[in-house]
């Protein structure tokens, strides 16, 4: 007689994952919070430089450190976690460096995680071979963008060690507020970041100092953020609106025509996902790695150098290209997509279950 046997397939049990990051922001954040369907989250991190709500965090089991902590204080924040997988944010930190060889973490499986790419210096040269002993350690780095693949295998990952996507966004937010922009197609340029040398500002004003003489109908600049170089964006048409908590933005992306980051270098830029998330056509530098990712140049924005006359040229295009600034937007909707809170967690769990 067959008698039929119905076996019981058990689910694997929630891995126990606890990330080391340098601080927490509201982009990390929500994918943070998709994270935790999947498995048992804790964050430890080093306070924030910019003024966030503390809503930002709330929803994330987060331990934030004081600046200073000792190792001692960092490795019993890490240990309370218990983790099986623990996700170490670079080697910058000393602290970072050690707790990798820390004989109680022995038993978890390490990632690192690493957003700088390739640049063929001198000290990135030495550094990855000083580094190889210590990234021999992980099973797996993360990287920002292709632009990391070299960096990676530098330091002596191989390809199926390496997955890109370190950064997503809380793409849904943005979308959504997208949806509410006003019609017709706003003619206003947008700024997102800090006021500071490496994110371009005395290019970007430099730039649009040109833009508004060589047109007679040029458009303003909203600029929003905060920063040391503030007072270089007290000249006509632009805009200093200071900073905006992370709830404001899709608001404020909502009302603009198109968005701009000018950085002189920029590992990724999560704010240009959350732009053409939004449904903004993009100008960007080809120092920005996420240029690559979410930007084609001429088709949903414009890819320059960080110096003024590249950046008049890139406003010239937009405000010259008004009539296709709706189509170029829904083209950086779909790049930006790929960069959701909820892909960002499906690709990291996949990432977890592989290496237990």
């Amino acid at each position: 007689m067959y008698t039929e046997k119905h076996c019981v397939v058990e689910s694997p049990a929630r891995p126990r994952v606890t990330f080391v990051w340098n601080e927490v922001n509201a982009y990390m954040a929500a994918c943070w919070c998709q994270l935790q369907n999947t498995c048992e989250l804790s964050i430890v991190s080093y306070p924030t430089k910019r003024p966030y709500d503390n809503n930002v965090v709330a929803a994330v089991n987060n331990h934030t450190l004081l600046a200073d902590s000792s190792f001692e204080t960092l490795r019993s924040a890490v240990l309370a976690g218990k983790p099986d997988i623990l996700v170490i944010c670079g080697w910058g930190k000393r602290t970072y460096r050690k707790l990798a060889r820390e004989r109680e973490l022995a038993d978890a499986r390490l990632v690192l995680v690493i957003d700088t790419p390739w640049r063929d210096t001198w000290s990135q040269r030495l550094g990855s071979l000083l580094l190889n002993r210590f990234c021999n350690q992980f099973l797996a780095v993360v990287i920002a963008s292709d632009r990391g693949q070299i960096y990676s295998k530098r330091l002596g990952f191989n390809a199926s060690q390496t997955m890109t996507g370190m950064y997503g966004i809380d793409y849904k937010s943005f979308r959504a507020g997208g949806e509410h922009r006003p019609n017709p197609w706003p003619k206003s340029f947008a700024y997102i970041g800090r006021y500071a040398s490496e994110k371009g500002i005395n290019e970007l004003v430099d730039g649009y100092k040109l833009y508004r003489e060589m047109l007679t109908d040029p458009w303003p600049l909203d600029c929003y953020g905060s920063g040391p170089l503030a007072s270089l964006l007290r000249v006509p048409g632009i805009v200093d609106h200071g900073f905006v908590q992370p709830n404001d933005l899709p608001n404020k992306l909502a009302h603009a025509g198109a968005f701009v980051l000018p950085s002189r270098y920029e590992p990724w830029g999560a704010v240009i996902a959350e732009a053409a998330a939004s449904g903004l056509p993009i100008i960007t530098t080809s120092s920005c790695g996420a240029s690559v990712d979410l930007v084609h140049h001429c088709f949903n924005g414009y890819v320059c150098a960080s110096e003024g006359r590249s950046i008049c040229d890139a406003f010239i295009w937009v405000h010259r290209n008004y009539g296709g600034l709706q189509s170029m937007g829904r083209s950086s909707q779909r790049f930006a997509e790929a960069y959701s809170a909820e892909a960002w967690a499906s690709r990291w769990t996949e990432l977890f279950y592989r290496i237990s």
